[in-house]
């Protein structure tokens, strides 16, 4: 009896659709399986790109310049494509595909993440009573500038829009009273609110139904970059001299970002040991060095 090799049959990639703003990474990960749908391992599963103006950095992209890109996983012939769209962030939908929860759904037709998968003929639809909810994750700090929903005829009567920096402290950026019946769209102001998680407190429902959304939109004008631990200093030294920045380490670190205020990312750097100097032509000002370190993600701010 002869043992049938194992082969590599089919690649999954993910995220399958991006939408980033010029100057923001996007990580890749992939799933092989063989011809028997068990996991299949190989080092010799690459990532590639296709487009000009962009980078990949093994499974990590990076786009200085507006466009739409291809990145592939696999061997060979057997491969599996995710596309990347890159855009000025102002032109940006920042909910786009983010994570999203709520109070429920009504069916499986309307499930939470309907609500921003760009996609205006799906939608979230609540269960039908009053007091619900649909919270999203932006999974970075923003200077917001506006928000749109788009509401199905089951829209709310009464709802607030709430804006948080950390998802427990919530600031009311909208409260809405005594709104029609049926479909529309709602354009909020949000230029005097920054941060990371927004939620749509659903109050009080228009009709006997649930409350039903079809999409959700977020635009916002800055980054406001962030560490998961800023006050835990490593061994890591950086400063700024003759027009360069100097990055210092004995100890291995990774994805190395120098950004400007606005978060754009003028400088990218895999790994550094040692010391590594980068020229920047940007002139005099204040930028932001953010790096990681034993999976943890740090950041300072620096003039010159």
């Amino acid at each position: 009896m002869v043992e049938e090799q194992i082969k590599l049959k089919q690649i999954e990639i993910s995220p399958k659709t991006s939408l980033l703003p010029v100057g923001k990474t996007q990580e890749f990960t992939c799933v092989a399986t063989d011809q028997f749908g068990a996991e299949f391992e190989s080092s010799s599963i690459g990532y590639y790109l296709k487009g000009d103006g962009a980078r990949l950095i093994d499974n990590l992209f990076y786009a200085d310049n507006v466009g739409d890109y291809e990145v592939s996983a696999g061997v060979g012939e057997i491969r599996d494509t995710a596309t990347v769209s890159v855009s000025s962030l102002s032109d940006m939908n920042l909910a786009f595909n983010k994570p999203v929860i709520s109070t429920g759904y009504e069916n499986a037709g309307t499930l939470p993440e309907y609500v921003n998968d760009g996609d205006i003929t799906t939608r979230w639809g609540s269960q039908h009573k009053d007091g619900q909810w649909i919270q999203f994750d932006l999974k970075d700090s923003y200077k917001l500038t506006s928000a749109e929903i788009y509401w199905e005829t089951s829209s709310a009567a009464e709802y607030q829009l709430l804006v948080s920096k950390d998802g427990d402290d919530w600031v009311v950026a909208a409260d809405k009273k005594n709104q029609p019946a049926g479909s529309r769209t709602d354009i909020i102001d949000l230029t005097q609110y920054q941060g990371r998680y927004l939620k749509i407190n659903c109050i009080k429902r228009s009709n006997t139904y649930g409350f039903s959304i079809f999409e959700f939109r977020v635009y916002g004008s800055e980054i406001i970059l962030s560490a998961e631990n800023e006050e835990y200093q490593t061994n890591v030294e950086i400063y700024a001299k003759n027009g360069e920045i100097n990055i210092i380490t004995a100890d291995k670190i990774n994805n190395i970002g120098i950004y400007d205020l606005t978060g754009r990312c003028l400088s990218f750097i895999n790994e550094i040991v040692g010391n590594k100097q980068v020229v920047l032509d940007r002139g005099h000002g204040i930028y932001i060095v953010r790096y990681q370190q034993n999976n943890v993600y740090y950041q300072t701010k620096i003039g010159f």
